[in-house]
């Protein structure tokens, strides 16, 4: 399970009647925890002991950094294979054309 530590910090100003998730964010700093062998309705562990482990993994801020450079990274490698498949097909297309 990966979860926020903490609560939501409200933001000031919005009427009360709006829905939580609109009324409340996570700062960039709030920690992130992975934890295992608990299940996410409860916090106790999956076999009804206090044996579950976690540990911080991080912050907010730090998973979107590692979201963005892994969206960087696929992009340049579909686009590699990308170029590469147009290339080969249009060599292939000449060869077959010339003979």
């Amino acid at each position: 399970m990966i979860t926020v530590i903490g609560k939501p910090q409200p933001i000031i100003g919005l009427p009360e009647n709006w829905e939580q998730p609109a009324r409340f964010f996570y700062p960039s700093e709030q920690p992130i925890i992975m934890g295992f062998n608990c299940s996410r309705s409860s916090l106790e562990s999956i076999d009804g002991n206090q044996n579950g482990i976690g540990f911080r993994a991080g912050t907010i801020s730090d998973l979107r950094e590692w979201l963005d450079k892994e969206k960087e990274q696929r992009k340049f490698w579909i686009g590699t294979v990308v170029i590469s498949f147009i290339s080969v097909g249009s060599i292939l297309l000449r060869v077959n054309l010339l003979h």
